[in-house]
């Protein structure tokens, strides 16, 4: 595609590692982007990323509305507390402190045939317990837990009330800068299609970063 629209007289700029957060989204997910321009057009840039992250805290739920989303809290023995990167690590990636222990025996078969095709990987997906203070981790669009462990969408977050839970829709919506009017039309619908909705699309505050740029050529 990229020699074709350029065969007709476009320039082509593209990027595979624009992380979202870094352009007004919560969520660490990195996407790949192109932008073609006629060749009488200034070359395209992509926008500048920010240079800070305060969190998304101010995302969350009250606890009374996500109650039944909580597995435990950061005290009991079902979270295992470690940290897996530096505090002065870069402030745009998912910042996970930890993991939950596998309860049931379906997740006890998760994790071993998990441990099975990865022997080598010691962290993995579906137990996973990330701190707001960062980004989210990317919302999966599939999140049977079969598949996708006790985690599903979206791993597990400590809030601000010590609980150890998972993400709410309205809340995984808010991480893709959502407008208030499509986040309330995303809670009408069964959880795992929103999930999905969200999982596929494109962060809009990033997605708008770059279409103001392309406006200002």
């Amino acid at each position: 595609m990229k020699a074709d629209i350029m065969r007709l007289g476009y320039q082509w700029t593209e990027r595979n590692d624009i992380n979202c957060s870094s352009h007004g989204d919560h969520t660490s997910r990195t996407r790949y982007f192109a932008v073609a321009t006629r060749n009488d057009l200034p070359k395209f840039t992509f926008p500048e990323p920010m240079t800070t992250y305060k969190g998304l805290w101010h995302l969350l739920e009250p606890e009374h509305k996500v109650r039944r989303l909580v597995r435990c809290t950061a005290n009991s023995h079902g979270f295992l507390r470690e940290r897996w990167r530096k505090r002065s690590a870069y402030q745009f990636h998912s910042n996970q402190i930890g993991t939950v222990r596998a309860e049931s025996e379906g997740e006890m078969k998760f994790l071993a045939e998990r441990k099975t095709r990865f022997p080598k990987m010691k962290n993995h997906k579906g137990f996973r317990v990330y701190l707001p203070d960062a980004p989210a981790p990317t919302i999966m669009a599939h999140g049977r837990e079969l598949t996708c462990g006790p985690g599903r969408h979206t791993q597990f977050i400590l809030d601000a009330q010590n609980n150890i839970r998972l993400v709410s829709v309205r809340e995984a919506a808010g991480t893709h800068s959502f407008l208030p009017r499509v986040i309330e039309s995303l809670v009408l619908l069964r959880e795992a299609t929103a999930y999905r909705l969200i999982g596929n699309s494109v962060p809009v505050a990033t997605l708008g970063a770059i279409l103001a740029q392309i406006v200002a050529l």
